[in-house]
């Protein structure tokens, strides 16, 4: 479904072109500057995940951090999920004596194609 800013970015960069003031097939955006890349993706290795957790431990044992924040990175790894995800977790989702967490699709979360 288009929504009317993205018509009227469409007329913005179309517009030009049928007005004759560049040329069809032309890229108007070619010298703007892209964003840098931040590195490339790569999987923790088992050192660095027994490292992790050994650090949880001990932040937890010693008051280094806030439980929450513990909770938290201890479920992104547990689940494989982003932290968005893990913020915009409820109550409702998580069955404790069957030790399960329903991921309930939201729109936000889960756009249609």
């Amino acid at each position: 479904m288009r929504t009317a800013s993205s018509r009227s970015s469409e007329r913005c960069s179309t517009w030009p072109r049928s007005g004759e003031l560049r040329p069809d097939g032309s890229k108007p955006c070619r010298h703007v500057p892209k964003f840098p890349e931040r590195g490339e993706t790569r999987l923790i290795t088992d050192t660095e995940l027994k490292r992790l957790y050994a650090y949880l431990d001990r932040a937890e044992t010693e008051g280094l951090e806030h439980p929450f924040i513990l909770h938290a990175v201890r479920l992104q790894f547990e689940f494989a999920a982003r932290m968005s995800e893990i913020r915009q977790l409820e109550w409702a989702w998580i069955d404790l004596d069957n030790r399960r967490i329903e991921w309930i699709a939201r729109p936000a979360l889960c756009p249609s194609p």
